[in-house]
């Protein structure tokens, strides 16, 4: 029970328990992202309603609005259904996907309504574009990929844009994300990797506190639960009883020999 055969199985039974924890906390954690993206584009263009192409920003806003709806659907459809079906084999590529196409439309359609010759309409699309990122940081810290494909997607295409153009301030705001985003890319490690510890770790005391648990009730001889534990059992099913005023009995056995047989 004790072998190198049992500790691989409950290691590799931890490792899916982590897993699961990684993907009820993105769920959790990431549900206000859904208005939140939608939010930064409706303000964006409020802000930049003159100096946008009106008809870009109705289909960046219509896409958008598509997206949101269909990330809804698949957060109602998780919350919804019983925990026995919320498995990372089921939900991770699901959400990955409904991921990739949100933040591609939302980088995508950034890029779209920046005007070509107007710095104060670039910057400020710059600026919620960086926004978005610093929220795919603490929205999907659980997943690292996620993380650093929302924030490429989002920020790659104006980015890339702006590093080509003749203005120096324009590739000076291409460097300035640029730098910015290295310096998110290797927080976005250390933040997954502590998850990934602290995750591991709760883990690893559930399953120490159910050993000596175990232990403290269980005979080593018989393997029978021991004096401790009938009491604590005793106890709670006598208050259940009682409640719901249910009939208790006990039965009471006195084994001949039983020194003997405890000892062989």
């Amino acid at each position: 029970m004790g072998g190198p055969g049992f500790r691989h199985d409950q290691d590799a039974f931890i490792a899916a328990q982590v897993r699961s924890d990684r993907l009820h906390q993105l769920f959790h954690q990431s549900f206000p992202a859904i208005f939140g993206s939608f939010l930064a584009a409706i303000m964006l263009c409020g802000l930049c309603w003159e100096r946008f192409d009106h008809s870009v920003i109705f289909t960046w806003i219509g896409l958008l609005t598509a997206s949101s709806l269909l990330r809804l659907l698949m957060f109602v459809a998780w919350f919804r259904c019983p925990d026995s079906e919320r498995t990372p084999q089921r939900w991770e590529k699901k959400y990955g996907v409904t991921l990739v196409l949100s933040a591609g439309i939302w980088g995508a359609g950034a890029f779209a309504v920046m005007p070509a010759n107007d710095l104060l309409a670039q910057a400020l699309v710059m600026l919620f574009a960086v926004g978005m990122s610093v929220s795919a940081v603490s929205c999907y810290s659980a997943y690292r990929y996620m993380t650093l494909a929302s924030i490429g997607l989002v920020l790659l295409p104006c980015t890339l844009w702006l590093l080509f153009q003749s203005s120096a301030i324009q590739v000076g705001m291409a460097l300035a994300v640029i730098v910015f985003a290295s310096f998110v890319a290797s927080a976005t490690r250390k933040l997954a990797e502590a998850l990934e510890t602290a995750f591991l770790l709760t883990r690893e005391m559930e399953r120490a506190h159910r050993i000596a648990t175990y232990a403290a009730q269980t005979d080593e001889l018989t393997g029978l639960k021991n004096r401790r534990a009938f009491f604590e059992h005793a106890q709670q099913l006598f208050h259940d009883c009682q409640h719901n005023r249910l009939p208790l009995c006990a039965v009471m056995l006195d084994m001949d020999h039983f020194k003997h047989i405890n000892d062989t």
